[in-house]
């Protein structure tokens, strides 16, 4: 949250005031006009960081419904213009044009068939529980974190349960949040009716369909955006977001 004034402003004003040799009675409505000033811009910076956080909560909830219905031209659309990312496990699609071939190109004819909207016998659910969002200091960016477990199933064919993460930045354009940076980490996935365990690493990507080469990504990840070793490696997982009760990392 980006304060205005603070404590320091208040005592500038208090120490012009005195060094001035000012202390008649103009002197204390000031003070009270300087106050008053700077509680209504914290109040304001409050507000607008509230609303922020709402705005960014929708848009990702919004996305969660296009993706688990098979709209995926409506989920491209809410990208940012400026040289989007999706991270999708450690493959990585950089710009409008490579965002819009991973879900046309890759997650409609993968999860839909091809079509667009609910497909009877198909089934692919991600809800975002969890969600901490930490918006940026100046207010134009942000960052959230959501958990997430469901299933992806074909009728007769296969069905998976799913577990993973979302580590996600935003971006404000015009006046208008959107996806900057999409990564969505598995940490493991296990055939419905087996469960998971016996489950190994590899298996936490093995529901995904292969990826064609119409829909080849832009990189693999590198060392520093790799996702976390999924279960059962259980490596350390970092957070974007400070303890609210430490006001550190955990």
């Amino acid at each position: 949250m980006v304060r205005a004034g603070g404590k320091s402003g208040t005592a500038l004003v208090v120490g012009a005031l005195f060094l001035t040799g000012w202390n008649g009675p103009g002197a204390n409505a000031a003070m009270a006009q300087t106050g008053t000033a700077e509680r209504r811009a914290a109040i304001d910076a409050r507000l607008s960081r509230i609303e922020a956080i709402k705005a960014i909560e929708r848009l990702q909830y919004a996305y969660g419904y296009y993706q688990d219905r098979f709209f995926f031209a409506e989920v491209a659309s809410l990208f940012a213009g400026k040289n989007p990312t999706v991270q999708w496990g450690d493959a990585i699609w950089t710009g409008q044009p490579a965002v819009r071939r991973f879900w046309m190109e890759y997650m409609r004819p993968a999860i839909a068939g091809g079509a667009s909207g609910p497909v009877a016998g198909k089934l692919f659910d991600l809800p975002q529980w969890q969600g901490v969002i930490t918006i940026d200091a100046d207010g134009r960016g942000a960052s959230a974190r959501f958990n997430s477990i469901g299933r992806y199933a074909v009728y007769r064919e296969k069905e998976y349960w799913i577990s993973g993460f979302y580590q996600n930045r935003y971006a404000l354009e015009d006046g208008v949040w959107k996806i900057r940076t999409l990564k969505f980490c598995p940490n493991w996935s296990a055939p419905y009716t087996a469960g998971w365990r016996d489950i190994s690493e590899r298996d936490a990507s093995a529901w995904m369909p292969p990826i064609p080469r119409s829909a080849k990504p832009t990189r693999a990840a590198s060392a520093t955006d790799r996702c976390p070793t999924p279960y059962p490696g259980n490596r350390q997982v970092t957070f974007d977001f400070d303890d609210p009760a430490q006001g550190g990392r955990p």
